[in-house]
């Protein structure tokens, strides 16, 4: 796979607590750029509520997490930032950085379909590629400016993402895992066992510091 220029990808979430899911998609992300990826835990996010834990914890939690796997990185960048984090902010500090770089914002369909909502969100493209993760086999109807969003900006190949340095929007066919940090959440308020959803260090980083016993169910 041909790479022009250094490639920076970064995967975003509150990672409250982090789990197989965002970490399987995070190799899939990886394997199909041939570059390492940050994973970026969101500080104050202004489209969720206030998280259930500190964003240093947050972070420890992501860093045990991928302790063993050299290609993705913890990225600490929204401490940094104005608060609340709109991600468009932290598109232009990253390109103000990296004037050279290819960056690549992976997001789901999720947030693809809840994208007209975000601040400034037809400016993303000027400062990074989307790589976009959905089901294989997945079809959705887009509203009209959405449509012609993609159709403007959709490639049916991932080359461009790693040639250029934006502008350009790409779909990826990856693996959804059924995990959620709202359904750890509430195994851990019921007193029961979250193992094999998330790594056991994260586990026993939960136990250790306590986190989450004081929600209610």
């Amino acid at each position: 796979m041909r790479q022009a220029q250094s490639i920076i990808a970064f995967l975003g979430g509150t990672f409250d607590p982090i789990h197989f899911g965002h970490l399987r998609l995070a190799t899939e992300v990886q394997q199909a750029l041939d570059a390492q990826v940050m994973l970026l835990p969101n500080q104050t996010p202004p489209h969720k509520a206030q998280q259930q834990v500190s964003f240093a914890h947050r972070c420890n939690m992501v860093e045990l997490a991928i302790a063993a796997h050299p290609e993705l990185t913890l990225s600490t960048l929204e401490a940094q930032l104005p608060q609340p984090n709109y991600s468009v902010q932290t598109l232009q500090h990253l390109r103000q950085h990296q004037p050279q770089a290819a960056i690549v914002f992976v997001i789901g369909m999720d947030s693809l379909l809840n994208i007209q909502s975000w601040h400034r969100w037809q400016e993303l493209l000027a400062y990074c590629h989307l790589l976009v993760c959905r089901r294989p086999g997945c079809n959705t109807d887009y509203p009209a400016p959405l449509a012609q969003f993609l159709a403007q900006h959709e490639s049916t190949d991932i080359e461009p993402l790693l040639r250029t340095r934006n502008g350009r929007i790409f779909f990826l066919e990856s693996t959804e895992l059924e995990i959620s940090s709202s359904h750890i959440r509430q195994q851990i308020i019921q007193g029961q066992s979250p193992r094999y959803l998330l790594p056991d260090n994260v586990i026993e980083y939960i136990k250790q510091n306590k986190l989450y016993l004081n929600l209610e169910a």
